[in-house]
């Protein structure tokens, strides 16, 4: 994966959530911030597929993306309740101690926790769900020099050779799956600030237990990532971000911390000068 560490961004109230029930959770992608997240990536690669190189996709292959890219869409906006639904997310930022996410937190107070990307894969695993770790690809729907050279690149490392898939069943099969992978990691590059990086689950074949909590935007789905073998979270170190009484959190969260078996995480301070 590259990546040694990431950062996920909350507050008191959504750090002692996740300490308490050992787990994460990831939201449905069709429910995030960003209302046309998902039309952007379906956008970019149907612009990408119809003008890259035959030499990269031949022709006949990019009839079949382009088939599975329809069918994928067509399930995205069926109001029945459908597998191709269910695709969930948690963000990461590959920075810590960033002042674009401190301002998210004006008027909480912000902590920043610091995993191993590499461990939090392992624990993140499970038979019902397929789990896809990438950095999200900041990309304009027409920016075909950037889509070919990173759909060229998902297509190799995860065993899909177009150039090879003689089987037009399997051909359709696989790209349906890799289309409904990877769609969730591209996304407009006004949001490049971010620098996120993402965990996306979907179900294998059977649907998931979905969870719902209410935000200012309405009902929100979301399932619970946790760990059947009762591992820790693999949590490396806990930021506080700005604040006017850092001895008083830091204390409040040591305790916390020491109570829920975490005692070995570090707790640093934001070097930000913030006033929050």
């Amino acid at each position: 994966m590259g990546i040694v560490a990431i950062f996920h961004y909350t507050d008191l109230f959504g750090l002692k959530g996740i300490l308490d029930s050992n787990s994460l959770w990831a939201t449905n992608i069709y429910f995030l911030n960003d209302k046309e997240e998902s039309n952007h990536g379906c956008e970019c690669f149907r612009n990408t597929i119809k003008i890259v190189d035959d030499n990269i996709i031949q022709k006949d292959k990019k009839t079949i993306l382009l088939k599975s890219l329809d069918m994928y869409e067509k399930g995205r906006l069926q109001k029945e309740k459908g597998i191709d639904k269910h695709v969930y997310s948690i963000s990461f930022c590959k920075e810590n101690d960033k002042l674009s996410q401190w301002r998210g937190y004006g008027n909480k107070q912000g902590v920043c926790i610091e995993f191993d990307a590499d461990e939090l894969v392992s624990f993140s695993q499970n038979i019902y769900l397929n789990c896809v770790a990438h950095d999200v690809i900041y990309s304009n729907n027409n920016d075909i020099t950037k889509m070919s050279k990173e759909l060229g690149e998902f297509f190799s490392c995860n065993g899909i050779n177009i150039k090879e898939m003689n089987d037009h069943f399997v051909t359709m099969v696989s790209t349906y799956q890799f289309i409904s992978k990877y769609i969730p990691f591209f996304k407009h590059p006004s949001f490049i600030e971010e620098n996120e990086f993402r965990l996306v689950f979907t179900p294998w074949m059977q649907m998931p237990d979905v969870h719902f909590r209410i935000n200012n935007n309405g009902i929100i789905p979301y399932i619970i990532i946790d760990n059947k073998d009762n591992r820790k979270l693999p949590i490396k170190s806990i930021t506080i971000g700005p604040t006017n009484d850092y001895d008083f959190i830091e204390a409040g969260i040591k305790m916390f911390l020491d109570s829920r078996g975490f005692s070995s995480v570090e707790i640093k301070s934001s070097s930000i000068p913030f006033r929050g």
